[in-house]
C-alpha cells in the first residue's frame, strides 16, 4: 500500500509515515480517503470512493503533506469545535498548520462536511499557495472532496483544495474561497432552502471517543 520514499514532497521516510499513522489508529482515527464523484452530485451522492486517498494527511497516503485534517485533530481535542454554519453566510478560519486553527462544518443531504484552510507552513510546506479543503465526516473516516468532478478529477494537487477566487458549486450548495487575511482564509457558504440543509448533528461529540476507552488497532494490508 505505501509508496515509494522518492514520492515524498517533505522530509520524512516511509517509516517515519507508517510509524506515525499506525500511532494515528491507537489514537483512535480512522483512515483519510478520497471522495470522488460525478458532475453535480458532490454533496447529493455517496460516490466513489478510494482507501488512503487523503494525499495531504498522515491517516491517508500522505504524498502531499502529512498534517492531520481538521476533523481529526478537533476528535484529539487538539483543536476546538468547528465553527457551525448554519446559513448562508461570510466566515473566516485560521490555519491548520499554527497555533489556534479554526475550521467550519456544515450539514447537507444528511451528510456533514468539515471546511478547513492550509497554507505552505509547516507540514504543508509542498502546497503550491493558499488551500481550502472540505471533507466529508463519518464515524469510520473523513473524505476529501475533488473539485475537478469524476473521472477528470484527482491526478493532480490541485484537484483537492480551492484556491482563491475558485468555487465548488453542487447541488444548490456552493462554497467560495474569496481571499487570505493574514494567517485566515474568507469565504462564502451559500446553501440551498430546500436542498436538506440544517444544524450539524454533533458528529464531533458523537464520534470523539473517551480516552480511557481507546484501543491500539489497525489493519493496513
Amino acid at each position: 500500500r505505501w509508496q515509494h520514499s522518492s514520492d515524498l514532497n517533505y522530509a520524512w521516510t516511509w517509516l517515519e509515515h507508517i510509524l506515525a499513522h499506525e500511532f494515528g489508529h491507537t489514537l483512535g482515527l480512522y483512515h483519510a480517503n478520497w471522495e470522488s464523484c460525478p458532475p453535480n452530485t458532490q454533496f447529493s451522492k455517496e460516490c466513489r470512493n478510494y482507501e488512503y486517498g487523503n494525499r495531504f494527511d498522515v491517516m491517508g497516503s500522505g504524498v502531499f503533506a502529512n498534517n492531520l485534517n481538521a476533523a481529526y485533530r478537533t476528535r484529539l481535542g487538539w483543536a476546538p469545535d468547528p465553527i457551525q454554519i448554519t446559513r448562508s453566510g461570510h466566515y473566516s478560519i485560521r490555519a491548520l498548520g499554527l497555533p489556534n486553527p479554526t475550521s467550519a462544518v456544515f450539514h447537507a443531504f444528511d451528510k456533514e462536511y468539515v471546511v478547513e484552510y492550509r497554507k505552505p507552513v509547516n507540514f504543508d510546506t509542498s502546497l503550491k499557495g493558499p488551500a481550502l479543503m472540505i471533507n466529508r465526516v463519518t464515524g469510520y473516516g473523513t473524505y476529501i472532496k475533488s473539485k475537478i468532478p469524476w473521472p477528470e478529477g484527482g491526478s493532480k494537487m490541485e484537484d483537492f483544495y480551492l484556491a482563491p477566487g475558485q468555487t465548488l458549486s453542487s447541488d444548490g450548495v456552493q462554497i467560495s474561497f474569496n481571499s487570505v487575511s493574514g494567517d485566515n482564509a474568507l469565504f462564502t457558504v451559500k446553501l440551498g432552502p430546500d436542498q436538506g440543509n440544517a444544524k450539524p448533528t454533533g458528529w464531533i461529540d458523537i464520534y470523539r471517543p473517551p480516552m480511557d476507552l481507546i484501543t491500539g488497532w489497525a489493519y493496513d494490508p
